[in-house]
């Protein structure tokens, strides 16, 4: 392994005060990585997950042979409740994928501790909370096995790469010895992205134009999307990586800044920030508009962007993409719900506190014209 990446995953470890971190092409393929090498030989193993979240982390569960079991959130915060990761383990899960969603850290440490006393693996999705603290811990301490991301729009993004984090160094090395070794990589990526943005994109639009039926076209989105979570390492990419992390605190910092601002601005619309845990870092500033339809939630995005101003509804529940595969039958009325009233804003690097008051204003003129002021 190259210098340059060995000295960067030593830098990552000691950030997150973690034994062991390793670098790899992307953090779903970690996840992949993981999974893979905790299978047990033609058992059935089930990993539980909120259905609100990128498609990316659904994919690794199930190119490794998982089977997915779907959590609601909580509208308000975006992550899963106590009572429904109780719910899941009442069921039954060998696995837990812990998402600190829009860089909420929520309840890792309390859901860590139930799995440890149940003997349920618990790993970290901190690809959006990179940087952002629980308990007086960095982000990617809690899990079994954490995940971080530098891919686009994260906190540290060079548009490539991501790290398993763990103190178990027998498990760190199983990782690289499968890195090294794994052949199925695939040199088609453009083409399947392209094919999958394609269908993904005309089912979402379909769902503004007309909900009813539109659900269909999303299932069995995944078993396009799997191979996608495969990408090797590229060790040029460490030397930036390891640039950047120098400023991680106050990229952190300008991010809750920017949050802030959006919150101060957007106060007397009818917007609902979602409601963040102490130590959070924003990965966008994230608002719901309670009761919307999805025409309505279209209607809005596109007047915003109209005007050039970045403004997102990210997610579709992950459990629509299972629909035709039988595989998911999941009654998730509050991720339907957040996915249909969620508008998303940008905190990152490029955009400056004069582009989030343009924004700001922009939204607000487009809120009131619409009669949501």
């Amino acid at each position: 392994m190259k210098t340059e990446t060995v000295q960067l995953e030593h830098q990552v470890a000691e950030l997150t005060s973690r034994g062991e971190a390793v670098a790899l092409g992307r953090a779903a393929f970690g996840l992949f990585a993981l999974l893979s090498l905790w299978k047990i030989a033609n058992a059935p193993q089930k990993i539980a997950l909120p259905s609100f979240l990128c498609q990316s982390p659904l994919a690794a569960v199930l190119h490794a042979g998982w089977e997915p079991v779907f959590c609601d959130i909580d509208v308000e915060t975006g992550n899963v409740s106590d009572s429904e990761w109780q719910r899941v383990f009442d069921a039954g899960v060998d696995a837990v994928l812990f998402v600190h969603l829009f860089g909420n850290v929520g309840n890792a440490a309390s859901v860590a501790d139930l799995c440890r006393k149940k003997g349920i693996y618990f790993i970290e999705d901190a690809a959006q909370s990179f940087g952002g603290t629980l308990q007086n811990k960095p982000c990617g301490s809690f899990g079994d096995a954490s995940l971080i991301s530098f891919g686009h729009t994260k906190i540290i993004d060079v548009k490539h790469g991501g790290m398993v984090l763990t103190d178990d160094g027998s498990l760190a090395d199983q990782i690289r010895k499968f890195t090294d070794t794994y052949s199925g990589f695939t040199s088609d990526s453009a083409s399947v992205a392209a094919k999958f943005l394609e269908m993904f994109y005309a089912a979402r639009n379909q769902l503004g134009i007309k909900p009813e039926g539109a659900r269909e076209a999303f299932g069995g989105l995944m078993s396009i999307y799997k191979p996608l979570v495969l990408s090797r390492w590229n060790p040029a990419a460490a030397e930036e990586i390891s640039a950047q992390l120098t400023r991680l605190e106050s990229a952190a910092e300008q991010r809750n800044e920017k949050s802030l601002e959006y919150m101060d601005l957007l106060s007397d619309t009818a917007l609902v920030p979602l409601r963040m845990t102490a130590g959070s870092v924003p990965w966008r500033a994230v608002f719901r508009l309670p009761g919307i339809d999805w025409a309505e939630q279209k209607a809005l995005s596109d007047a915003v962007r109209l005007e050039s101003i970045d403004i997102s509804n990210w997610y579709i529940p992950s459990h629509w993409m299972m629909a035709r595969d039988g595989s998911s039958t999941a009654q998730l009325g509050f991720t339907e719900s957040l996915s249909q009233e969620i508008f998303q804003l940008w905190v990152d690097d490029r955009t400056s506190m004069d582009r989030v008051k343009k924004s700001a204003s922009v939204f607000i003129s487009k809120l009131d014209k619409a009669g949501y002021g």
